[in-house]
C-alpha cells in the first residue's frame, strides 16, 4: 500500500499547482493569481478601489478596465517584487508625488486612458529601473521640465493621445537612456524641438496626428543617432522644407496621411542612409525623372494609397541600384514603363494593384517578369483596352495573341501641322498660335522645338508659350522669332514630327507694304487667324520701301537728338550737394521730388509707362565737376587715357538709387546701401516693393506689362520667377537698339 499513497500523494500536488493561485496561498477577493508566473490579475472586475491581501512576492499586477479614481502609496506598500503594473482603462486623475517609491524593481507602468490632467514633479521617483513607460491618451495639456527625471533606464515612452499645447524645453532631461519616443493626438503647433534635444540617443519617433502646417528648418538637427522618424496624419502639412530633416542620418523615414503634393526631393537628398521610405496617403501626382538618385542605399519604397499618383517619368527610380520592394498600389497610374528603373533585376516586390492600367506595349516588359517578380496577393488589372478589361496580368498565356499588349505610333493630322500652313508670315509685333494635334495608342506626348533646336518648355514664362493642348504662341514676335519651329508626338510605338516655317514682316517693310497698297491695289490676304501671308516684293517696291523705312529712321533719329539736347539744356547738370546736414539719401530723394523723377516732356508723352534706372549721386560738387572736367573738359582732348584716369577722383560718398514712375508722376524710390549695387537678390526685392506700390498707389494688380534690359540682375531666374508670379507680362528687349527714352526698363499698366 506504500506505493500507492506516494504515487497519489504526488498527484494530488500536481493538480494543486496547476490550480489558480488562491487553492495555495490567499489571493486578493475577485482576482486570479498564477504562483508560476507571480501574477495578480485583477482585470475587468468593476473593481473601486485597490484590492487588499495581493501577495508581497507578486511581479505582475493587473488592475486595467475597473473603475479605480485613486491609488496611494500605501495601496502598493509591500510590493518590493512588482516588475509590471497596468493601471490603465481606469478613472484616475491624479497621481501624488512618490507613489510609486515602494517599486523599485518595477520595470512596465501602464497609465494609459485615464483622467491625469497633470503629471507632477517627483511622481516617478524611486522607478530607476522602469525600461516602459505608457500615460498615453490622458487629459494631459503640458509636461513639466524634469516631469519624467530619474527614470534613467526608461527606454520607451508613450505621451500620445493627449491634449498637449506646450512641451517644456527640460521635459525630458534625465531620459539618458531613452531609445523610442510617441507622440501624437496632440495640440501642438509645432515639432518640440528644444525637448527633443534633450534626448539626442533617441532611435525612433513618432509624431503623429499634428495639426501644424510646417516643419521648421533644424527641427531635429540636435538628433544625430536617430534612425527612425514617423510623421503620420498631418493634414495640413504639404511640403518639406530643404532643411526640414537637417542633420539626421535616418535608415527609415514614413511621412504619411499627410498633405504632401510632391516628393520631398530636397529634403531627402541628404539621406544618404535611408532604406526605407514610406510616403503613402500623400496629395502626389508625379515622381520626376532622378530626383531620389542621391538614395543609393534604398529598399523599400511606398507610394501606396495616395489615389493621386499619376505619372512616373522615366529615370523616376534611376540611382537606386538596391531597390527591392516598390509599392505603387491604389493611385491613378496609367502605365510604369521598364525605363523608369535603374535596374529592374533587383526588384523583388511590385505592387500596381488598384490602378486603371492600359495593358499596351509599355507593360509588356512586366507581363514577361511575372513569373518571377511578386505582384502582391492582388494581382494588377488591366482597364485597358477594352479586349482585356477586367483581365489579371496572370490571366494571359505566355504567348500574346495579336493586338494584345501593342502600342499605335502617332500621326500627326494633316498634310502639315494641324490648322497651320507649312510656312507663315506675322507683322513684328503681333501675337500668332501654331497648333499641333496628334493621335496614337498610347496618347502621344507633343513638343515644341525652337529654331536654335532647343525644346520649348511648357508653362514657362516668355514670349514662346507651349499650352497644354500642344499649341505654340508666339506673342508680340520678334524678327529674331524668325524660323522653323518643329512639332514632335511621340509615344511608345514611335514619333512624328512636322515643322512649319515663321516669317516675321519688320514695321518698315509693313509701311512700305501698305503705302504701295494704298496706290496699286487691295490689302495683302490673311489667314483666318488674323496674320499676315507673305507676299513676293518686286524691286521697285523694295526701293520703295527701303526708301521710308530709312526716312523714317533719320526723322526719329534726328528728333531724339533735338529732345535730349533741348531737355539737357533745360535741366542742366544733376546736382546731389548736400547742405544743413542732409544725408546722401535725403539730397537725392529731394531731388527726385523736385523733378518728379522725369522731364514734364517725356511724362507728357509716356502712356501708363513705369521706368526704372539707376542713378548715382555724389556728396561732394567740387569733386564731381572734377571728374567731369576730366572726362569731358577741353584739356581731355590732349590727354592719354591714363592721364584722364589718374586725373579723376573717386567720389567719397556715392550711393545708387532706383526709380520707377509713369505719366500722373512717381511710383517708387529706392536708394541701397553706399557702395552696394544692383543683384538679382536685390532686385527681387524691389521688384516686391513695386508690386505693393502698384497697388497702393495706381490699384494695378496683375494687369502690368513689364520691359526691362538683359542686364544679368533683370534675367536671373529670381528675378524672372517673382514677375511671372506677379503676373507681369514681359516685353522684349531687343539685341540691339539706339539709344532712347525713357532708358532700360518700363512697365505698361494693363486695362
Amino acid at each position: 500500500m506504500a506505493a500507492p499513497t506516494l504515487y497519489n500523494l504526488l498527484a494530488t500536488m500536481v493538480v494543486l499547482a496547476s490550480l489558480p493561485f488562491p487553492q495555495v496561498i490567499a489571493c486578493p477577493q475577485r482576482c486570479d493569481c498564477w504562483p508560476a508566473e507571480r501574477a495578480v490579475v485583477c482585470h475587468r472586475r468593476k473593481l473601486q478601489n485597490v484590492p487588499a491581501g495581493i501577495p508581497s512576492e507578486t511581479r505582475r499586477l493587473d488592475l486595467s478596465k475597473n473603475k479605480l479614481r485613486t491609488v496611494s502609496t500605501s495601496d502598493l506598500a509591500g510590493l518590493s517584487s512588482l516588475e509590471e503594473l497596468d493601471l490603465s482603462d481606469n478613472s484616475v486623475s491624479l497621481l501624488e508625488p512618490g507613489i510609486f517609491v515602494d517599486l523599485p524593481g518595477l520595470q512596465r507602468l501602464r497609465l494609459r486612458r485615464n483622467r491625469l490632467k497633470l503629471l507632477p514633479g517627483g511622481v516617478f521617483a524611486g522607478l530607476g529601473n522602469l525600461t516602459h513607460l505608457d500615460v498615453g491618451d490622458n487629459r494631459l495639456v503640458v509636461l513639466l521640465d524634469h516631469v519624467f527625471a530619474g527614470l534613467s533606464a526608461l527606454r520607451r515612452l508613450d505621451v500620445g493621445d493627449n491634449e498637449l499645447v506646450y512641451v517644456a524645453p527640460r521635459a525630458f532631461a534625465g531620459l539618458t537612456n531613452l531609445q523610442e519616443l510617441v507622440l501624437e493626438r496632440c495640440n501642438l503647433t509645432s515639432v518640440p524641438s528644444e525637448a527633443l534635444a534633450a534626448v539626442p540617443q533617441l532611435l525612433s519617433l513618432r509624431l503623429r496626428n499634428f495639426p501644424t502646417t510646417i516643419v521648421p528648418p533644424n527641427s531635429f538637427s540636435r538628433m544625430i543617432a536617430l534612425q527612425r522618424l514617423e510623421l503620420a496624419t498631418w493634414p495640413e502639412l504639404e511640403s518639406l522644407g530643404p532643411d526640414s530633416l537637417y542633420g539626421l542620418n535616418l535608415t527609415e523615414l514614413a511621412v504619411t496621411g499627410c498633405g504632401l503634393v510632391n516628393v520631398p526631393y530636397t529634403a531627402l537628398r541628404h539621406l544618404v542612409y535611408l532604406r526605407r521610405l514610406d510616403l503613402s496617403g500623400n496629395l502626389i501626382q508625379t515622381v520626376e525623372p532622378r530626383g531620389l538618385a542621391g538614395l543609393s542605399r534604398l529598399q523599400e519604397l511606398r507610394l501606396a494609397d495616395g489615389g493621386h499618383l499619376a505619372t512616373v517619368a522615366l529615370q523616376a527610380f534611376w540611382g537606386l541600384p538596391q531597390l527591392r520592394l516598390l509599392d505603387l498600389s491604389g493611385n491613378q497610374l496609367v502605365t510604369l514603363e521598364e525605363g523608369s528603373f535603374h535596374a529592374v533585376a533587383t526588384l523583388a516586390l511590385l505592387r500596381l494593384d488598384g490602378n486603371p492600367l492600359s495593358c499596351d506595349c509599355r507593360l509588356l516588359w512586366l507581363l514577361r517578369r511575372r513569373r518571377r517578380l511578386g505582384l502582391g496577393a492582388r494581382q494588377p488589372t488591366c482597364a485597358g483596352p477594352e479586349a482585356v478589361r477586367g483581365w489579371e496580368f496572370r490571366a494571359f498565356p505566355d504567348v500574346l495573341l495579336p493586338g494584345q499588349f501593342e502600342c499605335q505610333a502617332p500621326r500627326i493630322y494633316g498634310d502639315g501641322i494641324s490648322g497651320t500652313a507649312a510656312a507663315m508670315t506675322v507683322s513684328e509685333g503681333q501675337t500668332i498660335r501654331l497648333t499641333c494635334e496628334a493621335d496614337g495608342d498610347p496618347t502621344p506626348i507633343v513638343i515644341w522645338l525652337g529654331p536654335r533646336g532647343l525644346r520649348l518648355k511648357p508653362r514657362q514664362p516668355g514670349r514662346l508659350l507651349v499650352h497644354n493642348d500642344g499649341t505654340l504662341e508666339v506673342r508680340h514676335a520678334q524678327r529674331y522669332d524668325a524660323g522653323a519651329y518643329v512639332c514632335v508626338a511621340s509615344n511608345a510605338g514611335g514619333n512624328a514630327s512636322r515643322a512649319v516655317r515663321l516669317s516675321v514682316r519688320p514695321h518698315s517693310a509693313v509701311m512700305a507694304m501698305s503705302g504701295a497698297t494704298a496706290a496699286h491695289g487691295p490689302p495683302p490676304p490673311r489667314h483666318d487667324d488674323g496674320s499676315d501671308t507673305a507676299l513676293p516684293l518686286s524691286f521697285q517696291m523694295a526701293l520703295v520701301a527701303a526708301a521710308m523705312g530709312c526716312s523714317s529712321f533719320l526723322v526719329v533719329v534726328l528728333l531724339c537728338s533735338l529732345l535730349l539736347f533741348f531737355w539737357s539744356r533745360a535741366k542742366g547738370n544733376v546736382k546731389g550737394t548736400t547742405t544743413h546736414g542732409q544725408t546722401t539719401s535725403q539730397a537725392s530723394t529731394a531731388h527726385l521730388h523736385g523733378t518728379d523723377c522725369l522731364p514734364d516732356a517725356i511724362l507728357e508723352n509716356t502712356n501708363s509707362v513705369y521706368a526704372y534706372r539707376n542713378y548715382d549721386w555724389h556728396d561732394d560738387e567740387d569733386t564731381t565737376r572734377r571728374n567731369q572736367a576730366a572726362k569731358y573738359g577741353t584739356a581731355s582732348l590732349h590727354m592719354s587715357k591714363k592721364e584722364k584716369k589718374a586725373n579723376r577722383i573717386s567720389s567719397t560718398s556715392k550711393v545708387m538709387g532706383i526709380v520707377f514712375w509713369d505719366a500722373e508722376g512717381c511710383i517708387l524710390v529706392v536708394f541701397l546701401p553706399k557702395g552696394e549695387t544692383i543683384n538679382a537678390a536685390r532686385y527681387v526685392q524691389t521688384l516686391k516693393k513695386l508690386k505693393r506700390a502698384l497697388q497702393e498707389k495706381r490699384s494695378i494688380g496683375k494687369a502690368a506689362i513689364f520691359h526691362h534690359d538683359n542686364a544679368r540682375p533683370r534675367t536671373t531666374r529670381l528675378a524672372l520667377e517673382e514677375i511671372s508670379s506677379n503676373g507681369w507680362e514681359v516685353l522684349p528687349y531687343p539685341h540691339r537698339t539706339i539709344w532712347t527714352w525713357p532708358p532700360r526698363v518700363t512697365i505698361c499698366s494693363g486695362p
